[in-house]
């Protein structure tokens, strides 16, 4: 025992000596106490202050806070409880966990944080959620539609992602029709991120990469509108919990887009990227791609960094040469939509501008990226100012005005200025009293024939010279192209469809893939041109689409009538879009 405690008791000559002593007494042996829980304290915390996993607030609360059930009641309801009030107080614990304990507290709550954090997102939602999501937005120059793309993935030496299920919903018109309406186009963008939020599960959601790519619509656009359009849905973009890279909501660079088409293609169809022969023919309403990997690599290129989702570009050597020829070339895809309204002017000299280097031609569209550690070299061509409605709209007007230009005087911005007025095409390229409508961008155009005494025959050969012309301008002959695997889709399957060559009600459906012969759109589009079909009732202009279609492959990229093309819109119940060679990159 201490010696406080056996020292001699003094007495004091007051009038209760009995009562003073017992209050020394009990003082003395309080203190005793109090000593002793000092001192064991005191060793004990000299002994396990090194322990930071083990911080005194939890040793009071095995020891002592919660020794009983009674003293945890007092000490909760801060009830008085004898002479251990104060020991077992929630104010003296939180006082010995503030003062004593407070930095290994929080070190140790910390780590029990990030464990527990990593266990969640590592372990439980993989168990819930194993997929990865990747959200596309194509605003092409008819329509805005969203991919929601749902990933499983797979290690094998490399990984390797298989492609489980898609949503895929589309909003008219294009967002270019929306230029003077940025309202309506943030509406459009919110109406589709509103299905997307919907098909990614909520934790995954801040994980799941999001990107905006707008194409040929935009492209036609002056720099102010489609910045604005731009603005608007990056702000749309900010009110979702998805993943944003530096380059989410952009126009797309016209390469790209014929590249990510033929991605998709060559991974629906599960060849190798590095090795394959297929060719993706794209046609869009505002632009057309040809992609493939040609059969005879050219040298004399250089390597740069495109720093565009980890696609690297081959910049070519372009002579003083090949840029002068190109500066008296009729390219259309410098123009803005009133530029193309008013070129109309047939220039004889542009035909001449057309190289007929073959080299030259492979090597100036011939680029160069990595996918799965593997070098590819690709040619790809996007055509702007020869999709399939811009091509409409272009030689109807160049028809009409051929027609009405009686006074040569008038010049020919005149005559656009009346047209855009009227909305009043006329063209060879239907058959008489055959009438329709067509939209493209802020224009809905009426159309019909021309009122003249040709036959049904000539009026088909005088269509398509029109539109011989048209292409020869600009599209060039792709070389090696004949020895490919070529699948069309987009508006060839479309327009094919249409025309009755793809029935479904043969059995097919639109995940199959269809061989046709490219003399058979030409038999079509005669057989339709001389108003031979009930078909024209739905669809008044398939003469002129099967006839244009037919001058892109031939007068255009130089195929012969006898090559087959395979038609397709979906392989394996997926789309075929370039959407999908885009969802591959981010990964």
């Amino acid at each position: 025992m201490p010696s406080c405690c056996t020292a001699p008791i003094k007495t004091t000559t007051m009038d209760h000596p009995v009562t003073d002593n017992k209050i020394v007494r009990h003082r003395q042996a309080n203190t005793c106490l109090r000593n002793e829980d000092t001192a064991t304290h005191q060793s004990t915390e000299s002994s396990l202050l090194p322990l930071l996993i083990i911080p005194p607030y939890f040793r009071y609360l095995k020891g002592a806070y919660l020794s009983t059930y009674k003293q945890y009641i007092y000490s909760f309801l801060h009830l008085p409880n004898g002479d251990s009030k104060y020991r077992y107080s929630t104010r003296f614990i939180m006082k010995q966990f503030f003062l004593q304990a407070s930095l290994q507290t929080l070190f140790c709550l910390l780590l029990c944080c990030i464990a527990s954090y990593v266990l969640y997102s590592s372990i439980i939602l993989h168990i819930f959620d194993p997929y990865s999501y990747v959200i596309v937005l194509d605003a092409g120059s008819t329509g805005t539609r969203v991919h929601v793309y749902k990933f499983l993935s797979h290690y094998d030496n490399v990984t390797t992602y298989v492609l489980k299920s898609e949503i895929f919903e589309e909003r008219t018109p294009g967002l270019s029709s929306y230029a003077d309406h940025i309202d309506n186009a943030s509406a459009q963008i919110k109406n589709l991120l509103d299905i997307a939020e919907k098909s990614v599960t909520r934790f995954k959601q801040r994980s799941t990469p999001i990107v905006f790519r707008a194409t040929a619509g935009l492209r036609l656009l002056n720099e102010t509108k489609s910045r604005q359009l731009l603005q608007a849905v990056s702000q749309t973009f900010g009110q979702y919990r998805f993943y944003r890279s530096n380059m989410d909501v952009a126009i797309m660079d016209e390469t790209d887009e014929g590249i990510d088409a033929w991605l998709t293609l060559v991974y629906l169809q599960g060849e190798q990227f590095y090795s394959t022969k297929i060719a993706a023919l794209d046609l869009g309403g505002g632009s057309t791609q040809i992609t493939y990997n040609p059969p005879e690599k050219l040298d004399k290129m250089s390597i740069i960094d495109a720093n565009k989702i980890g696609v690297e570009k081959i910049k070519h050597d372009v002579t003083e040469n090949d840029q002068l020829k190109r500066k008296n070339k009729n390219h259309v895809e410098s123009i803005t939509t009133e530029k193309i309204l008013s070129y109309i002017e047939h220039n004889e000299d542009q035909n001449k501008s057309i190289e007929d280097n073959e080299s030259s031609l492979s090597m100036s569209h011939l680029q160069q990226f990595q996918m799965f550690d593997r070098d590819i070299q690709l040619y790809s061509k996007s055509y702007l100012g020869y999709g399939l409605m811009i091509a409409r709209q272009t030689i109807f007007i160049n028809e009409t005005i051929d027609e009405r230009k009686i006074d040569l005087k008038k010049s020919n911005d005149y005559y656009v200025k009346l047209i855009q007025k009227e909305k009043l095409l006329k063209t060879h390229c239907m058959p008489k009293k055959i009438k329709g409508k067509f939209k493209f961008q802020e224009y809905l155009w009426q159309v019909e024939s021309h009122s003249s005494s040709m036959s049904d025959d000539e009026r088909f050969y005088q269509c398509i010279a029109q539109i011989d012309d048209y292409v020869r301008k600009n599209v060039q002959k792709a070389v090696g192209l004949e020895q490919m695997t070529i699948y069309a889709f987009s508006y060839f399957y479309d327009v094919i469809y249409d025309a009755g060559l793809l029935s479904l009600d043969n059995g097919n459906s639109p995940t199959m893939i269809t061989k046709l012969q490219i003399r058979t759109l030409k038999q079509a589009a005669k057989n339709i041109c001389r108003g031979s079909t009930h078909l024209l009732e739905k669809h008044p202009f398939l003469c002129f689409d099967l006839t244009y279609i037919f001058s892109l492959l031939t007068t255009g990229y130089k195929l012969s009538e006898n090559t087959n093309i395979n038609i397709c819109k979906k392989i394996r119940d997926f789309e075929v879009a370039w959407s999908l060679g885009l969802a591959l990159k981010l990964l």
